[in-house]
């Protein structure tokens, strides 16, 4: 890295977004900023993608560069090893950077995402299957009816999963404090005194 304090100041953005997970303040301020910086935050993202390699800190990383602007085969190979990872943030970003070439791998990926098994608790595992449509379509794509078929029984699973929710939040709560759930636990995170 040079002296350039621009792309010094760029850096300790990039190493406060890794520090932080998405969804936190500090994280989506620090990604909406580098985001409206646009190919200025690439070289040294770039640098920090070579040298971070796994984990949280690279995803947000790869968060930054699918939303530079710029089209780079580092950047594509890299969000593409990311969609086999993880394939909820590796559809999202592949969607936003933009590029139709990633449309047979993230139909491959869709195909190979398992559906939730019934009584299993992961949830999200077929939130998988509706940010893949989601980012086939948004590229220009489609899908066979095979898919559209897999998609659409995850769609259903995810309706009765928000009526189930919803019913939980509106009873009162675990903790016996006599509120709904909404307005205690669910409003705020477990305490150390909440016996967890």
């Amino acid at each position: 890295m040079t002296n350039d304090p621009r792309q010094e100041a760029i850096g300790r953005m990039l190493d406060e977004l890794m520090r932080h997970e998405p969804g936190q303040v500090p994280y989506e301020e620090r990604l909406a900023q580098l985001e409206e910086l646009g190919p200025t935050a690439v070289p040294v993202a770039l640098e920090r993608l070579a040298r971070v390699k796994e984990g949280e800190a690279w995803f947000s990383v790869l968060a930054v560069l699918a939303r530079s602007g710029v089209r780079d085969e580092r950047i594509f190979t890299a969000l593409l090893e990311a969609l086999e990872q993880e394939p909820i943030s590796g559809a999202m970003n592949l969607s936003r950077y933009g590029d139709a070439r990633a449309i047979e791998p993230l139909k491959r990926a869709l195909e190979a995402c398992p559906r939730r098994e019934e009584g299993e608790e992961d949830v999200f595992v077929d939130q998988a299957l509706l940010e893949l449509k989601e980012a086939i379509q948004r590229l220009g794509g489609s899908l066979d009816e095979a898919q559209e078929e897999k998609v659409r029984q995850a769609a259903v699973t995810g309706r009765t999963f928000s009526a189930v929710f919803s019913d939980m939040r509106s009873r009162p709560c675990w903790c016996g404090s006599g509120e709904r759930y909404e307005r205690c636990h669910f409003a705020r995170p477990p305490r150390e005194d909440d016996g967890l």
